[in-house]
Formats: structure tokens, sequence, C-alpha cells
């Protein structure tokens, strides 16, 4: 006999709630918490670098060329600046003492009027009657009496600080009147009479001798006149 079906008796329905109320079991779904935890795999641990365990760095290569630079510049601009204030190019020999003896020279002469009385050399050494207020360090010309015109004395030369020894520049007409307060030049012809080497100058009394290391032209001088 057909029909619709008949509900569950109440005795039925008592079995299935007794059952824990689950009517498909096969169909309930694991909770997230306990779906992440079985899909999820357990996190890797990093590894932390500790300091020092990599190779040692090395200069980069801007610091190594600056310093370089350093090491090399320093002393050979020293070098230079050693060689101009000795009257030098570049470090060599000045020129004026490559003039030959018995050649005539127009030179400029940077003095102030201190200088006849400041300047002296030292040398042992005599060329054509010319010779330094010193024939040593410690002890003054001892080969005749001072005659002003026989006196060397050094000096430097305007624009290029060459090095010369003059006599009797100050016996000049032009120097005779009175001197400029400041500093000036004198313009001068001059005869080379020969050389002296192993020679000690001094820029004033108060100092101490120097040596100098090469040969210094000897003149006589003629013709001076003064230009600012």
């Amino acid at each position: 006999m057909t029909g619709t079906p008949s509900e569950p008796t109440k005795e039925e329905h008592h079995d299935d709630l007794a059952d824990g109320g689950e009517s498909n079991p096969s169909t309930t779904s694991e909770t997230p918490s306990e779906e992440a935890h079985n899909t999820n795999d357990t996190p890797k641990k990093t590894k932390k670098k500790r300091k020092g365990s990599g190779p040692p760095s090395q200069p980069k290569p801007i610091a190594r060329i600056i310093a370089i630079l350093v090491l090399v510049g320093i002393p050979a601009a020293l070098l230079l600046f050693s060689g101009k204030e000795r009257g030098g190019k570049g470090g060599g020999l000045p020129a004026s003492t490559r003039w030959a003896a018995g050649s005539e020279q127009e030179v400029n002469i940077t003095l102030v009027a201190q200088d006849k009385t400041l300047l002296s050399c030292s040398s042992p050494a005599e060329v054509a009657g010319l010779h330094c207020e010193y024939e040593a360090k410690d002890k003054k010309w001892s080969k005749g009496g001072p005659d002003e015109k026989s006196l060397l004395k050094p000096y430097r030369l305007a624009g290029t600080n060459d090095p010369v020894l003059v006599a009797g520049l100050w016996s000049s007409p032009a120097l005779q009147g009175a001197l400029p307060p400041q500093r000036f030049t004198a313009k001068c012809k001059i005869k080379v009479e020969g050389k002296i080497g192993k020679l000690a100058v001094r820029w004033n009394p108060k100092d101490s001798w120097f040596d100098e290391p090469f040969d210094w032209p000897v003149a006589s001088v003629s013709n001076c006149t003064i230009t600012k």
C-alpha cells in the first residue's frame, strides 16, 4: 500500500538524540583550528648571521686612492715649495747659478733700506778681490780692512728669487740719497766674476747661519736705478 512516508515514532527520535544528535556524522567538517593545525607546516627558524662571520671587508677604491695621494702628494708639494723658496723651479738649481764668469746681466734686486747692515755671508773664498764679511761663521774677514765696494752681500732677484752675491751695491749713486721706507727694487747691471761654494748666509744678525747647498754667483755692480 503506497503513500507518504510515515513520520518517525517518538521512540526512534529519542534514539537519535541519545546517539549524540548527529544524524549524518560523515558530513560534519573539522573545526578551523584543527584544519589549520593539520594542513600548515611548522614555521622554519631563520638563522641569524653572526657579526664577523663573513669575509673581511676590503678598503674601498676611493679611500685607497685618497690615501695614495696624501702619501705621495704632500712630500712632492714640500719639495716643490722648498725649491721655489730657494729660487729654483721644480726643485732644480736657480738659473743664476749657471751664469758664466765674465758675462754681464741686467738684474732687479729686491731690497729694504735695512739690508745695508743686516745682510751678510760667510766664506773663506775670495773672487776677483771680492769677499764675504765673515771668513768663518764666528770670525770676520781678517785679510784686509772693510771696504763696501769689495764686500759681498747675499741678495734675491725680483720675480725669480734667484740668489746672487753682489759687492758695492750700497756705494751706487742711486742708493746714496733717501731710500723708500718700504720694500723697493734696484735695477742694476752686474758683471759675473765667478762663483763661491760651501757658502753660509743670514738675513739678520739675530738669525742663524744657513748653509747653501749650491754655488752662488759673485758679481760687481754698476748703473743702478731705483724702481718701485
